[in-house]
């Protein structure tokens, strides 16, 4: 309470001849993981020197039972990651790490359990070929942060096909569904819920079957609503307490 949690990136992070996703950085600017106060006067700032290394989703996470400082930092490529997610105390000591579990650990979602795993997002861009290029797949992973073990993999391919996407093939690659949140759903199940941006979907994915239980939006909605509830390449779907219920946040893109 009081402090505000900030990840300002470097544009030179993506690996040479890949896209450039992030616009000019002042000169002398050093990439990394700041907290401020509420007056903006700065607590605490950790550089992270390397040109091809960027953070994401530095937050404060409990693990353990204890108040932990999380974050993802690696390169950004065609607009997922490519890195790891780092742990550390209240002493700003690091205390844990979770590397790739069959695929690069991706910047989007990084959420701590209270069995002491965590759900990570991921990109599988080698695999498929999509109009002769090649296609990323969205996998929601588990994983045993003290171990690295995976405990749990869905893909998004192919349970959700190309046909169900908004979006079309660019710059020699196909982001057909862009996974970029997932949250536990209330129950014993540990079902999962799943944002897909270019879908404009939320799943909700059932952990023993690995299928799709229903879908809200997107091209095959479970769900009739009214035009006042339309979103469009949404982020951050979140289940309310008790499965009451979905947040979502639409960030306005179009058609808005």
């Amino acid at each position: 309470s009081g402090y505000i949690f900030c990840a300002p990136k470097n544009p030179l992070a993506a690996n040479p001849g890949r896209e450039l996703l992030h616009g000019p950085f002042p000169a002398g600017a050093t990439p990394g993981l700041m907290i401020l106060d509420t007056s903006g006067e700065l607590v605490w700032f950790k550089p992270l020197p390397r040109d091809n290394e960027v953070p994401f989703n530095f937050r404060v996470q409990d693990y353990k039972g204890k108040p932990t400082l999380t974050w993802f930092q690696g390169s950004v490529i065609f607009a997922h990651g490519v890195g790891h997610y780092v742990l550390a105390d209240n002493t700003y000591k690091q205390i844990g790490q979770v590397l790739r579990t069959g695929y690069p650990c991706d910047l989007h979602e990084f959420i701590l359990t209270p069995e002491g795993t965590a759900l990570h997002t991921a990109y599988d861009d080698s695999s498929l070929q999509y109009q002769d290029m090649p296609a990323f797949i969205g996998h929601a992973q588990e994983v045993d942060v003290a171990t690295n073990d995976l405990i749990f993999d869905w893909a998004s391919y192919p349970e959700v096909g190309f046909s169900l996407s908004y979006v079309q093939p660019r710059g020699g690659y196909y982001d057909y569904f862009h996974i970029n949140s997932i949250d536990l759903w209330p129950g014993a199940e540990r079902n999962l819920l799943v944002s897909s941006r270019n879908c404009c979907a939320v799943y909700l994915v059932e952990r023993a079957t690995k299928k799709v239980l229903w879908q809200l939006h997107g091209k095959r909605s479970t769900f009739r609503t009214g035009a006042s509830t339309q979103f469009w390449f949404q982020h951050d779907a979140r289940a309310l307490a008790n499965g009451r219920g979905i947040s979502v946040f639409d960030d306005a893109s179009q058609p808005c």
